[in-house]
């Protein structure tokens, strides 16, 4: 009876699910995260290992051979982080039965959670004619901030994107160069797992190679010189991160999507991004990548997103994930863009319509989105890091944020829904200066507000101007003190 059973279901699945292609999501590749480590029958833990590419799960399925599975392997890459290392990508060929496999997974015991993969599209509106040259630094007020700080920045600010252009004359000064690898020489010296990784890596083809293949690849060299172009070098264009290096990240083998975003993220990270660009994304939430912007996180990076072009107050991912500095974008009078989205989680917002900047083969180009105000963002927190590179994130985010201009009133209809206001480089880093000196001040907050007995919340640090030690009391709570910067989740009985 149950042979029967589990033919009739078979049968009725391939007719009901059809030939599957959504725009949406990535055919022909889920993300799956296992329990554990323990095998379920023995009880024995195995410790994952580094290389772990082949065409077999690591969890048991009913036939797993129809799927035509042509690799399983961890989501981002082998990492130092146990829990994202449990999180794997499986891609197959028979795309027909994406639900199917997507179920059988599901009923594994040794399985968390299955989700499709979500394709994001890079955050870039058509270009528009030439008006006038970099109208967005003197909005920002970047000649004052340059005052502060400008030349000599080691800060590493990675593209995380579709290619970066590495020998542009007006980025080849400000690429980042690994210190710990030695070029050529087809050894991976810091032992890494990248071979070579002198500039960045492209971890879509798994190659030292970063630069953009074809001229079609040009969004990513775009957003690196709004973030970084090197400044008052006496060619091309100016921009708010003025001297701070570029870590080139390309993360497609599609001029026309960004299929491994998240997977360059954590290479970033890895590599010693201090901030993490990433000017892309998908209306469609994942835990795993979650987990990999998290991680980042956990590892110290600053991510900043692009919060999306459709108009819409719909969360966009990954500028929608918690503690991005999710960016919006305005025009040179201050109005939000007219494809920007908004919302109560966007965080602040920066100019992006008509944003002169560099594009592959030497030249120089006009384009909006919020892609373009993101990496604004990303420029000015590298160039106040720069300024101040013992200042904790907290405070750097927390300057970003109460020294932006209040645009209220050129956004009526739009109130609370474009974060802290348009950023201000000049009083950003007059912030920053102030953390050099000034005593701290406490600061935090906890989420969720409202809990039932039993259930944990989760308190962060806010506090600026560089406190260095930490003393918290949690009435009620277990624990009941920390000393830790972000205290574990305290739990209320």
């Amino acid at each position: 009876m149950r042979k029967i059973f589990t033919l009739i279901i078979i049968l009725f699945s391939a007719a009901a699910f059809g030939q599957i292609s959504d725009p949406n999501f990535v055919d022909g590749k889920v993300y799956f995260k296992v329990q554990s480590w323990k095998d379920p029958k023995t009880g024995n833990i195995s410790l994952p290992l580094k290389n772990n590419k082949s065409n077999k799960l690591p969890v048991q399925i009913e036939n797993p051979e129809r799927y035509g599975i042509t690799s399983v392997d961890y989501a981002f890459g082998f990492s130092k982080s146990e829990d994202l290392n449990r999180i794997y990508a499986v891609k197959f060929t028979n795309i027909a039965a994406t639900n199917e496999l997507i179920a059988a997974l599901k009923q594994s015991p040794q399985v968390a959670y299955v989700e499709r993969v979500p394709r994001d599209k890079k955050v870039l509106d058509p270009n528009d004619p030439r008006i006038i040259e970099q109208w967005h630094l003197n909005k920002i007020a970047a000649p004052t901030a340059w005052n502060y700080f400008s030349t000599g920045s080691t800060v590493a600010i990675a593209i995380v994107d579709d290619a970066v252009d590495r020998n542009h004359p007006d980025l080849a000064p400000n690429i980042w160069v690994n210190p710990n690898e030695i070029a050529g020489n087809g050894i991976d010296d810091d032992a890494n797992g990248y071979i070579d990784d002198i500039n960045g890596w492209d971890v879509a083809l798994n190659n030292n190679n970063p630069n953009p293949p074809t001229s079609l690849y040009d969004h990513g060299t775009h957003v690196a010189g709004i973030a970084s172009a090197a400044t008052n070098n006496g060619i091309g264009v100016a921009a708010i991160g003025f001297s701070c290096k570029i870590i080139c990240v390309k993360a497609t083998d599609d001029p026309n999507s960004i299929s491994d975003g998240y997977a360059g993220l954590r290479y970033a990270v890895d590599a010693g991004a201090k901030i993490i660009n990433l000017s892309w994304g998908s209306s469609f939430f994942s835990n795993s990548n979650e987990a990999a912007i998290a991680y980042a996180q956990s590892q110290g990076a600053i991510v900043v997103a692009a919060a999306g072009n459709e108009n819409t107050s719909s969360v966009f991912y990954p500028a929608g994930y918690s503690g991005v500095v999710s960016v919006a974008s305005t025009t040179f009078n201050d109005a939000k863009s007219d494809f920007s989205n908004f919302g109560s989680w966007v965080r602040i917002s920066a100019p992006g319509s008509q944003i002169l900047s560099t594009i592959p083969g030497n030249g120089y180009d006009y384009f909006s989105g919020t892609s373009m105000a993101s990496p604004m963002v990303a420029g000015l927190l590298g160039l106040m890091k720069s300024r101040n590179p013992g200042a904790p994130n907290a405070t750097l985010v927390n300057c970003l944020y109460t020294t932006a201009d209040n645009i209220s009133s050129q956004n009526q209809s739009f109130d609370g829904q474009l974060g802290a206001g348009r950023i201000n480089a000049q009083k950003a880093m007059e912030c920053v200066l102030g953390s050099l000196n000034s005593p701290p001040i406490a600061d935090f907050s906890g989420t969720p507000l409202t809990i039932q007995a039993g259930a944990r919340v989760r308190f962060t640090d806010r506090s600026s101007f560089l406190p260095t030690s930490w003393s918290w009391t949690f009435t009620g709570g277990t624990p009941a003190t920390s000393t830790a910067q972000q205290p574990v989740d305290i739990q209320y009985n």
